[in-house]
């Protein structure tokens, strides 16, 4: 029989990045930002710095900002 995993268990992939993004920001200079990751209900990524909203990665204005989400997700592909 199959056994069916809480979903609260399995987090989406957006959801992983932005622990990994966390994590690795907790000890920039961003740290303070209000910096995260979303799921869009389209499915897309939906970047949030502090209260403004963006949408997708490539359309974040901030270089430093974009880099370390790009980096995050670099880091989320290396993972076994």
């Amino acid at each position: 029989p199959k056994v069916e995993q809480p979903a609260a268990t399995l987090l989406s992939i957006v959801a992983q990045v932005d622990q990994i993004l966390q994590d690795r920001l907790a000890v920039t200079p961003l740290a303070g930002k209000g910096i995260h990751l979303q799921e869009s209900p389209e499915g897309g990524v939906v970047v949030w710095v502090g209260l403004q909203r963006i949408e997708g990665i490539d359309a974040v204005p901030d270089p430093e900002v974009k880099a370390a989400i790009q980096q995050a997700v670099k880091a989320w592909e290396k993972q076994p």
